[in-house]
C-alpha cells in the first residue's frame, strides 16, 4: 500500500470531509524518493506475523481515537 493510498483510506474510513492535496508542498532536498517497508525481518527474528488486515487495523485505530475525544 502506498503512502498516498494509506492517507486516502484513513480519510475515507474516518468519514472525514478533508480535501487531500498531494504535491502542493515541494519536496524537501533530503526527502526520500521511495519508502519501502518489509516486516519479513520481524518475522524471521521474532517469529511474528501480522494478524490484522491493514484496513481493519486502521478502523480500530480510528475508532479508538474517536472514543478518546
Amino acid at each position: 500500500m502506498s503512502l498516498k493510498e494509506l492517507v486516502e483510506a484513513i480519510v475515507v474510513q474516518a468519514g472525514s470531509s478533508s480535501q487531500l492535496r498531494f504535491g502542493v508542498i515541494p519536496d524537501r532536498i533530503s526527502e526520500a524518493e521511495e519508502w519501502l517497508l518489509d516486516n519479513a525481518k520481524a518475522g524471521r527474528l521474532l517469529k511474528w506475523k501480522p494478524t490484522t488486515p491493514i484496513r481493519v487495523g486502521l478502523q480500530q485505530t480510528i475508532d479508538y481515537f474517536k472514543n478518546k475525544i
